[in-house]
């Protein structure tokens, strides 16, 4: 085998061990000195496993590579290519994880998404918690994981204990400057709500709703959900529709004020 072949991979190896070092220096580091909900413990498990099995697959490639052939050594390092850029990818959702400490958090909100999730059969048969991430000023988003899913299902292929990833944790992003508004319950359970829609056997049942009232030519009294309908398609209109639903059910609970802060 080429030499220059095999110190690229060792040198790729390297790298890719080195960062995933970095980054369990870094959790590490904030999990000492941060107070998080107990929620995202299950989330920061994942990574610190995945960080160590991650090292550990680094080393055995800088030991193996010498007693491999050529057409091995090109294929890891293509591999050692896509580690280094899924761990890109790991670092950015662990740092809104970390950066979502207990004192910038909503914890009644947390302690009552958790409660409802608990109180609706068919999530906790799946054993669905809630958790916070910190998201980009003035949005809420949920957080869809279905790639680092993905990703953690191919890399187990490869890396001997890299972990699976806690799929009945439901990640939702809020703004910290947004942790006093009264009106947070009602965004954040929104967006529960396309965590329990991607979850949970419901799109067939509100897509064949909304598929009958346009085959009947029943209108929309919305205009802006018509154009919804027409831009986004069927599928989305429904998600949509179903969010609406989910926050008209739930509305009555909106305390005129929210105390936004555990003491420690």
């Amino acid at each position: 085998m080429d030499n220059t072949l095999a110190h690229r991979v060792r040198s790729e190896a390297k790298s890719v061990r080195r960062l995933a070092g970095s980054l369990e220096n870094y959790l590490r580091r904030n999990l000492a000195f941060r107070r998080h909900p107990s929620e995202l413990k299950p989330l920061f498990r994942f990574y610190a496993s995945a960080f160590m099995s991650i090292r550990k697959y680094g080393l055995l490639s800088i030991l193996d590579i010498d007693k491999k052939d050529e057409l091995y050594a090109r294929n890891l390092l293509k591999e050692l290519y896509t580690v280094k850029r899924i761990l890109q990818l790991l670092y950015d959702k662990m740092h809104a994880a970390v950066q979502a400490e207990t004192l910038n958090t909503p914890y009644p909100i947390l302690l009552y998404l958790n409660k409802l999730c608990s109180s609706i059969p068919a999530m906790k048969a799946q054993n669905v918690t809630v958790g916070f991430l910190t998201a980009q000023p003035m949005m809420y988003y949920h957080y869809p994981m279905e790639k680092v899913i993905a990703l953690s299902d191919l890399l187990r292929l490869t890396i001997d204990g890299f972990p699976a990833f806690p799929t009945s944790l439901a990640l939702v992003g809020y703004p910290y400057t947004e942790s006093t508004n009264p009106l947070l319950n009602c965004a954040l359970i929104h967006e529960l709500g396309h965590f329990a829609w991607a979850k949970l056997p419901i799109s067939a049942q509100v897509g064949k709703t909304i598929s009958s009232l346009s085959v009947a030519g029943i209108p929309f009294g919305n205009l802006l959900l018509q154009r919804h309908i027409s831009s986004s398609g069927q599928a989305a209109c429904a998600d949509e529709v179903f969010q609406v639903i989910v926050i008209g059910g739930l509305r009555a609970w909106t305390p005129t004020r929210l105390p936004t802060r555990v003491r420690n």
